[in-house]
């Protein structure tokens, strides 16, 4: 189950970072929440990624996403330019796995939304991406 959870950071009255159960991706357990939460921050990235020039061509070859909490080709499709466009940062295994993993993939897509202005002492995000208002009740109990 995708979780939320607070962080007191230098400079920050408080922040927060939300995190998934279990792998989603290639090989992972693919659970609901986990790829919509997934699905929401991957869509923040492609809305607010300021380097056009390597995301463009990228994006050209992906699918578009929807945010509807199924494991396809689409959400597969986006995860490998995510991971194409923070080479050699991440390794590309097509999946993001849960913090308590060490990922990077994750750790990245909450430092994205952080600086979109997403995840500042506000709790529910609000961006231009809608936050998935299924995740609401589990997230932010």
């Amino acid at each position: 189950m995708a979780r939320c959870f607070s962080l007191k950071a230098k400079g920050i009255s408080m922040t927060h970072a939300f995190d998934i159960e279990a792998p989603v991706g290639t090989n992972g357990a693919n659970r609901r929440e986990d790829v919509l939460l997934i699905q929401y921050l991957l869509a923040v990235w492609m809305a607010t990624e300021k380097n056009l020039p390597k995301l463009t061509p990228l994006l050209a070859l992906t699918p578009e996403l929807k945010i509807d909490g199924i494991f396809g080709n689409k959400t597969k499709g986006v995860i490998n330019t995510f991971e194409v466009f923070h080479q050699p940062v991440v390794n590309r295994d097509g999946r993001i796995d849960p913090l308590a993993n060490v990922s990077r993939k994750l750790f990245i897509l909450n430092q994205i939304l952080f600086f979109a202005g997403g995840l500042r002492d506000r709790g529910i995000p609000e961006l231009v991406i809608p936050f998935p208002a299924v995740l609401v009740a589990p997230l932010y109990r």
